[in-house]
């Protein structure tokens, strides 16, 4: 059947052509198997399917231009750049990330401490930077000291690193790829979330450091009372 495209939401990649049966006919960008984008106007043959949600138009051969002679030029395994997220947590010792491209990154470093084992401090600190979006740590690095309580003495972990945000560029099916237009959002919401991390912890440290002030002034009182 022969139809034209009504309507194309690249973003959610699916679509509505009208067939010559005065049909609506859902389509999605996987069954747009040619070099061409979908774009509202086109002139294309298809095949119909039933769906639970209507009518679908599947198997779309040929793009006509203009109502004239259709475009050739279809290629089923057209590729192009695809901006993808990293199967796994990123990690780098340096200010770049191993592979991938940085998208984004906090302003300050934040830490995780644990005395039970250095494996449980990077957890903590690897959760903290997922709980705000991030996939990635930079300028990552470990130490230890040593805490006491009485005559208890005790190793602390420390991880220290900077929260960012990381894509991989892979080479995949046009009809399949991402754009990096597509994590606008998750980016933003990133680099909110940082900051606001980020405002929470001077804010505690700033009440830390008046709290100690308030305790080393009454003692002094006390000593020369």
């Amino acid at each position: 059947m022969r139809g034209k495209v009504l309507t194309y939401n690249d973003e959610k990649k699916f679509g509505f052509v009208k067939g010559q049966d005065g049909k609506k006919y859902f389509f999605h960008s996987d069954d747009w198997m040619l070099k061409e984008s979908p774009r509202k106007g086109f002139i294309i043959e298809f095949e119909t399917k039933d769906a639970t949600k209507g009518p679908k138009s599947i198997g779309i051969k040929e793009v006509f231009a203009n109502n004239e002679k259709p475009i050739r030029s279809q290629k089923k395994n057209v590729v192009q750049k695809s901006y993808e997220l990293p199967k796994n947590f990123v990690v780098s010792k340096t200010d770049k990330p191993k592979f991938g491209k940085l998208m984004a990154k906090g302003e300050k470093q934040i830490y995780a401490e644990s005395s039970s084992s250095p494996d449980e401090a990077k957890a903590i600190l690897f959760n903290k930077i997922q709980s705000v979006g991030g996939n990635a740590v930079i300028n990552f690095r470990y130490d230890k000291r040593t805490g006491s309580s009485g005559n208890y003495r005790y190793t602390i972990h420390r991880f220290v690193g900077v929260p960012a945000f990381v894509l991989e560029t892979k080479k995949k099916p046009k009809i399949y790829a991402k754009e990096l237009k597509d994590y606008d959002k998750t980016i933003e919401s990133f680099k909110n979330s940082v900051e606001t991390i980020n405002s929470h912890k001077e804010m505690n440290g700033n009440i830390m450091s008046v709290l100690s002030f308030i305790v080393v002034v009454c003692i002094f009182f006390i000593l020369i009372a």
